[in-house]
């Protein structure tokens, strides 16, 4: 996603396997003459860095930039954004944990989020939460209204610049991954900072979650959460 300055973008790839992995990393519509093979041993780490030009800048679009990574053993991926002074990191989850439904969760100010298809004629739809607006080829979209997107296959569609999009809702008639997060948001006092995270599918949602302050920080810890339906919560 959308990154200030001039970002990097990387992927860290590690396994725990015994056996040697052969890890296969490309970006099929993005550059089809991208094609990259890594052996990994056990607990080894592998860093991936990409063409910048694979960031979208401002503005809501669909794009081709899909990253598609397969191994013959099980293996982690880490994928980093980062910028002069600003960047934020997080696991990618594998094809088969994604969902088909979604909640976007972003904070106040400079919000966005993606969606990337992994099947052909993925039929994607956007309702728009209360209090923010996606515009996409002039039209702008409020509060309630429906964003119908088809993608396809490494196709990916990058919402940018509205206020905040959280309890925006993503559903999909295929397997979808979600990133959302903000471009350079502030949080409280200070400077800003990038922020990227994979979401997780309504699916995989719980009911009991436990959590920590960071060490050695005396600053206010913020919370978003997002419930799936009306439920009494206890915090």
């Amino acid at each position: 996603m959308y990154n200030i300055g001039i970002p990097v973008h990387e992927v860290f790839v590690t396994t725990d396997s015994s056996c040697t992995v052969n890890v296969n990393v490309s970006a099929p519509l993005f550059d089809p003459n991208f094609f990259l093979t890594l052996s990994l041993s056990k607990h080894q780490v592998s860093t991936v860095t990409f063409n910048a030009n694979i960031q979208d800048g401002p503005g809501t679009k669909l794009s081709n930039k899909g990253i598609e990574i397969t191994s013959d053993e099980e293996i982690t991926v880490y994928a980093v954004n980062k910028a002069q002074a600003t960047a934020d990191a997080y696991t990618v989850f594998p094809l088969d944990t994604l969902g088909d439904t979604y909640y976007v969760i972003t904070w106040e100010n400079k919000a966005q989020f993606m969606v990337i298809a992994t099947e052909e004629i993925s039929i994607v739809q956007i309702v728009i939460a209360n209090g923010t607006n996606i515009v996409y080829n002039s039209v702008i979209y409020t509060a309630r209204m429906l964003l119908n997107i088809t993608l396809n296959r490494y196709q990916t569609f990058h919402v940018y610049g509205g206020p905040d999009y959280t309890g925006t809702t993503i559903t999909s008639n295929k397997p979808i991954a979600v990133i959302s997060g903000a471009s350079c948001t502030n949080i409280g006092v200070g400077g800003c900072d990038h922020l990227s995270s994979q979401v997780t599918p309504v699916e995989t949602f719980g009911s009991t979650f436990v959590t920590f302050k960071m060490a050695n920080c005396n600053k206010p810890v913020h919370f978003k959460v997002v419930a799936s339906g009306i439920k009494q919560m206890s915090i």
